[in-house]
């Protein structure tokens, strides 16, 4: 007779394998990240009233907490102290890792070999596998990844591939940030949130990110996207699906808000605060339409096992409380970072230290 749990995995990857088809209602969430208390609390009140759950996101590496491409024992013992403080044990919602460094410059070159590649994957799928073995039935996944080059054809057409990574992700989190306000970008979007969901294959959810403020820009100040831009780029990665040769259509399982107060000060706290809740309105009154003109239209947005899955963590009272849970979480185990006494106590990494439907 197999383990339990042996099982028990067997049976949630079958479960995760069977697509769901129902109308669409594609959810919002919350992941704007705060640095002090009293931040957003007219909108932390607004998407609490309107039933917007929070996006948790495990900053600094996901796992590995120095970004150096190593995951190590005593980052894994401080990552699961930070799960067991901030994701509920029986969380099946979504959760995303941000791990970019140091691996985002290689991954969004223009080529990259075919071993390195798998180098850097393999990395992330141990982060994975990791963060799985601590909450099996939560929506794990990489913050950006895919990222716009690793859809382009020109990437694709040298048989590159983000493949494993995406068999292993329980949920893929792009993101389709502007940082061009004197163009319309909204055909990149379309066609990069089409790819990640043909990537996907309903297999997994997507949850594409999206934020009211300019990127590429000077990074000490914030520049608003205006309503009507921001309505058109958020509308565009609704408009994104992938339809199989069945004729089924794939389609976004949710948009994420992320904006961050880093460079915001004190004094524009209730300014932004306003405008991150304006921004949720829209975002509401754009799913609500979506909603309306789908009526009756079957779309797969993953597997059956999610349809009555948590949609993200409640909304915190206040800013600062969600703040408390993370410092308490980094002073129980902010000691100096252990130090394997085994080889097998680290993932080798190969790296080199050094509001309108149509348009």
């Amino acid at each position: 007779m197999r383990p339990i749990f042996t099982l028990f995995f067997t049976s949630l990857q079958m479960l995760w394998s069977v697509v769901c088809f129902a109308d669409w209602n594609p959810v919002i969430l919350n992941g704007i990240k705060w640095t002090s208390t009293n931040q957003d609390i007219q909108t932390i009140a607004y998407t609490t009233e309107v039933g917007i759950s929070r996006l948790p996101v495990k900053y600094s590496g996901g796992i590995d907490t120095n970004i150096d491409g190593i995951i190590e024992e005593g980052e894994i013992t401080r990552f699961h102290d930070w799960v067991s403080q901030n994701v509920p044990q029986n969380y099946n919602g979504p959760i995303a890792l941000d791990y970019e460094r140091p691996w985002w410059d290689e991954l969004k070159a223009e080529t990259i070999t075919q071993n390195r590649l798998d180098q850097i994957i393999s990395v992330y799928v141990q982060g994975l596998d990791i963060a799985t073995s601590i909450r099996p039935e939560a929506q794990w996944g990489y913050y950006g990844l895919p990222t716009l080059r690793n859809t382009q054809e020109s990437w694709l057409s040298q048989g590159l591939s983000l493949e494993p990574l995406i068999s292993n992700s329980r949920a893929l989190y792009p993101y389709v940030y502007n940082c061009t306000p004197e163009k319309n970008v909204t055909k990149r979007i379309e066609k990069h949130v089409s790819e990640v969901l043909r990537e996907a294959r309903g297999n997994i959810p997507v949850y594409v990110f999206i934020s009211p403020t300019y990127c590429g820009q000077n990074k000490e100040e914030r520049f608003p996207i205006p309503d009507e831009v921001f309505l058109r780029d958020a509308n565009a990665a609704m408009k994104a699906k992938w339809t199989d040769e069945n004729g089924i259509q794939y389609r976004i399982k949710g948009i994420v808000l992320w904006d961050g107060y880093k460079y915001v000060n004190d004094e524009d706290f209730s300014t932004i605060d306003l405008q991150h809740k304006r921004y949720f309105t829209l975002l509401e009154a754009l799913t609500r339409a979506w909603k309306k003109a789908m009526t009756g239209v079957k779309v797969v947005t993953g597997p059956a096992l999610l349809e009555n899955a948590q949609k993200g963590l409640p909304e915190p009272n206040n800013s600062g409380d969600a703040l408390r849970t993370n410092r308490a979480t980094n002073n129980l185990t902010g000691h100096n970072r252990e130090t394997p006494n085994k080889e097998q106590g680290r993932v080798r990494s190969g790296r080199v230290r050094g509001n309108r439907v149509e348009e």
